[in-house]
């Protein structure tokens, strides 16, 4: 089954990323996805263009974007990738900005891999303490005892 403990052993972690650019993010974020194969390049782009033509729908959470597309869009396999940003930024999205945590989400069709993905990224979403402590997280290993700590 995958999980949020999958990104740890996949390499799927970027933390204190620098950028103000929410497109710049969503590609840093895509291509680790890219990298492990779980996406192709078209996928990653494909983020992109929903995120220009929708907007901050991906800001599904205080805090939280959780950038996606269609499967049909070159998702290989289901995966998900996490970046902290070093500075909050904003995605355009009066409810929810700044954004700190970034969850971009590949599915391939496998929906029973895809749900406990998204309850998680759900549970982190509803709790302001769990959010801090993925935000002031220092290494992937500090993410990895959260992800423990609270089964994620």
């Amino acid at each position: 089954m995958y999980n949020l403990k999958n990104m740890a052993e996949d390499k799927l972690i970027r933390l204190n990323v620098s950028s103000e650019n929410p497109e710049e993010i969503i590609k840093i974020g895509g291509e680790l996805l890219l990298k492990n194969n779980i996406v192709t390049d078209s996928y990653v782009q494909a983020m992109i263009e929903a995120y220009r033509e929708l907007g901050s729908y991906i800001v599904i959470a205080p805090n939280i974007a959780m950038p996606h597309t269609s499967g049909e869009n070159g998702a290989l396999k289901t995966g998900v990738s996490l970046l902290t940003l070093s500075k909050p930024v904003n995605f355009g999205n009066e409810y929810n900005d700044p954004v700190f945590l970034v969850f971009c989400i590949a599915n391939a069709g496998e929906h029973e891999e895809l749900l406990p993905i998204l309850e998680s990224i759900v549970k982190i979403g509803s709790d302001d303490a769990l959010r801090e402590q993925f935000r002031i997280a220092g290494s992937i290993d500090d993410i990895e005892k959260i992800i423990n700590n609270f089964n994620l």
